[in-house]
């Protein structure tokens, strides 16, 4: 059993070949497919051979007959076997992006576009296995999760599809890599120390809350405005819109999140786990902030899609790059 596990992680890591799929959709055809005999397999085979030589050493048409139909049950168990696999269409999505030591999900759809049935397909790959019957015309999503360890794109690995029905006798089997990757955010720091103060400019004397003093008006509701600032009471009132708070002074003050400003003596995967967590931090708070990333200047802002802006250029940065 452990050979076998291995030899299968092995040719899941086998890199893709030149002409291998480019996208990310593929069909399964005989150039795809692979099938052996399994344990039952082989066993039935030897016994047809020895049947077969039985019955011609010892002339004997009952038992020739006895082999014949044993070796017709085995042509029959390849050819369904096979045609299981044989044209089914698999489509891999986008994942969403993670931190680094989470898992993405991988969404894989396989559809089967034959008129006839394909029960008992199962796919391996990351931490598991999962099967489905496909009806004629059927389809079924399966996710495919993938453990991260660094930032970076994440391609998504080869995943085997096989299948042993109907009789078990054969396992039909393929390794589809279809083009797919996912974004993986550097782990945010623990423990970190508090975000830098409000940009030059803000008032003295700066206050961590938000006073009566402080409140400007309310307008309406944005997508992407933090949940901290909505005017729930307002709603709970019976208005029919949702609003959001608006506040003055240093509240309100955009923070600047530099790298060059983080001591230079931490490890560079260090310094940007250390942004990350104020990214974090600040987008939970709702407090408008940029980023200064060696030459990439994003401007301050906040929401999810500044947000994603802001991790995405964490997760991509080459420190090796900067002049």
């Amino acid at each position: 059993m452990s050979v076998r596990h291995r030899l299968h992680s092995g040719l899941l890591r086998l890199p893709r070949r030149r002409g291998e799929s480019t996208s990310d959709r593929l069909t399964l055809d005989y150039r795809r497919i692979f099938i052996l005999p399994s344990r039952y397999g082989l066993f039935l085979t030897l016994v047809a051979a020895l049947v077969w030589l039985g019955g011609v050493n010892y002339t004997n048409n009952m038992v020739l007959l006895l082999s014949f139909l044993l070796i017709g049950l085995i042509v029959v168990s390849i050819h369904h076997t096979f045609r299981n696999l044989h044209r089914l269409m698999l489509l891999a999505g986008p994942a969403d992006a993670v931190f680094a030591g989470q898992t993405l999900h991988f969404p894989v759809t396989a559809h089967n576009p034959t008129r006839h049935g394909k029960p008992a397909l199962t796919l391996v790959g990351g931490e598991g296995q999962q099967t489905a019957d496909l009806p004629p015309g059927g389809s079924v999503r399966w996710w495919l999760p993938v453990p991260t360890h660094r930032r970076g794109w994440q391609t998504l690995p080869r995943f085997r599809v096989h299948s042993r029905f109907p009789t078990g006798l054969f396992v039909a089997w393929a390794l589809p890599a279809p083009r797919q990757r996912a974004l993986v955010y550097p782990t945010p720091e623990h423990g970190a120390v508090p975000p830098p103060p409000h940009s030059a400019g803000g008032h003295q004397g700066e206050r961590h809350g938000e006073g009566d003093d402080d409140f400007r008006g309310l307008r309406r509701y944005q997508a992407g405005d933090p949940k901290g600032h909505i005017a729930w009471k307002r709603l709970a009132r019976g208005e029919e819109h949702l609003h959001t708070k608006q506040f003055s002074g240093a509240a309100g003050a955009p923070r600047w999140l530099d790298e060059r400003a983080i001591d230079p003596h931490l490890d560079p995967e260090a310094r940007l786990a250390r942004l990350c967590r104020w990214v974090v931090d600040l987008d939970r708070a709702g407090h408008p902030y940029g980023l200064r990333l060696g030459h990439l200047r994003i401007a301050p802002g906040r929401g999810e899609a500044h947000r994603h802006a802001c991790l995405r250029a964490l997760a991509l940065y080459d420190p090796d790059a900067r002049q």
